[in-house]
């Protein structure tokens, strides 16, 4: 990277604007479910998956896991989880969800869930944004750019009490509007061209 340095521009990537303006064919539209929270994407480490008993047990349960991806959780975080009072539901019977279900699944929650460790970017949390479902998740450099402060955590104990709130007494999460992003990757991507 070094050696191309001076070469490389990076851009904020635009917000999933044919997601919001997609019409489902499949699913029909889903009113939110006032104690319904989303993951979105695989269930792997990273993501976060090995911590949602910790969230669930700070969270005090109550509330609905809702997966939107391509795999199961484990038979022992599954366990841990449904032990701390949450119950666990897929959105599809046939993973990957179908962009539809991916759809209707977010805008069916409350609140999406990113409980990612050393992310750069998520797709997940743009798609969160393009459809103005609020997220709840880790905080790093790439998140806080999109979601506000008090949306982020330090660690799954953190994450569980804001969910706790955020169910209570929901707040903006985000830093930028769809429109914002859309401005900032459009001036991003201008100044970039307009270098060659």
């Amino acid at each position: 990277m070094k050696d191309y340095a001076s070469d490389v521009v990076v851009t904020p990537h635009p917000p999933f604007s044919f997601a919001a303006e997609a019409t489902p064919s499949v699913v029909p539209p889903t009113d939110v479910q006032p104690k319904q929270v989303t993951m979105v994407g695989g269930l792997r480490p990273d993501k976060g998956s090995i911590d949602l008993p910790a969230i669930a047990r700070a969270s005090g349960g109550g509330w609905t896991l809702l997966i939107a991806g391509p795999d199961v959780l484990t038979v022992e975080v599954a366990e841990a989880v449904r032990d701390a009072g949450v119950n666990i539901k897929y959105a599809t019977d046939s993973m990957p969800p179908t962009d539809d279900e991916l759809r209707a699944a977010m805008k069916g929650s409350r609140v999406m869930l990113a409980p990612y460790r050393l992310v750069t970017e998520s797709g997940s949390v743009l798609l969160a944004l393009s459809l103005e479902v609020p997220v709840l998740g880790y905080f790093s450099t790439a998140l806080s750019r999109v979601v506000a402060e008090s949306a982020l955590a330090e660690s799954p104990e953190e994450l569980g009490q804001k969910l706790k709130r955020f169910l209570k007494e929901p707040w903006e999460t985000f830093r930028l509007s769809p429109a914002q992003l859309a401005l900032e990757s459009r001036q991003g991507w201008e100044a970039a061209l307009a270098r060659r």
